[in-house]
């Protein structure tokens, strides 16, 4: 199987897994109306589409970079975004979720495997593959959303497993060690943020075996907050 099937899996899952959550999700919560300092369930998802088609779009016309805000700029953008998706209803922004789905599909099939995989393929990636780029924007950071609206519903296990069975799909694109670490890390965050320390600290020393260049950044990570003080933690970043 080619690097552009294992991505196109990758993406079909992130979609396969976004009607999964929605189907979970109660009628009051799909009406639910957010603000733009706490964004309901519908505005994170509209968020997420839209950032999938800000990349799109520079995939469709390559010459144009994706917005790329600093990250003393990322809230305000993200106020942008959620004022002007906040007009939508549940039925519009189902249909704005399909459509950024579909539009992301379309766009991969313009790359070849090799295109992907290209480090030089196009200034504004930074030396980083395309694949890699694509899977952050449609597939990782939604995950991480997913989860986030899994526990607003009381299902916050649900939304642990969710990121596992990520990793099942973002492990099979590459074999890479900095590509596996970072998801492991991630997932350590995850746990970790939701205190269950044994199970962060299982997923924080795999991550940090394939990136121990990541012990260092753990350190100051406020999602690791709840391990910094553990023997176990402090013997993992200060072997």
């Amino acid at each position: 199987m080619s690097i552009l099937d294992k991505v196109g899996e990758a993406l079909a899952f992130g979609r396969q897994e976004e009607l999964r959550l929605i189907g979970k999700m109660p009628a009051r919560t799909r009406a639910a109306n957010g603000s733009v300092d706490e964004w309901s369930p519908r505005d994170n998802l509209i968020h997420l589409a839209v950032w999938k088609l800000i990349l799109v779009q520079a995939m469709e016309e390559p010459a144009v970079a994706p917005l790329d805000p600093r990250p003393e700029e990322t809230d305000a953008v993200n106020r942008t975004v959620y004022l002007c998706g906040s007009g939508l209803n549940w039925r519009q922004a189902e249909d704005f979720l399909a459509h950024a789905h579909r539009r992301t599909m379309l766009a991969l099939q313009r790359y070849s495997a090799e295109a992907l995989q290209d480090v030089d393929l196009l200034p504004w990636l930074g030396g980083q593959p395309l694949w890699r780029r694509l899977l952050g924007s449609a597939v990782m950071h939604p995950v991480f959303h997913y989860a986030l609206i899994y526990q607003q519903i009381g299902l916050a296990q649900e939304g642990l497993r969710l990121q596992e069975r990520m990793l099942l799909y973002l492990d099979a694109v590459s074999p890479d060690k900095g590509w596996l670490g970072v998801g492991r890390y991630n997932l350590a965050c995850a746990y970790a943020l939701k205190g269950e320390k044994e199970r962060a600290l299982e997923w924080l020393a795999e991550g940090l075996r394939l990136r121990p260049d990541l012990a260092e950044y753990s350190k100051t990570d406020a999602d690791l907050a709840a391990l910094h003080g553990d023997s176990r933690y402090l013997a993992l970043v200060n072997p």
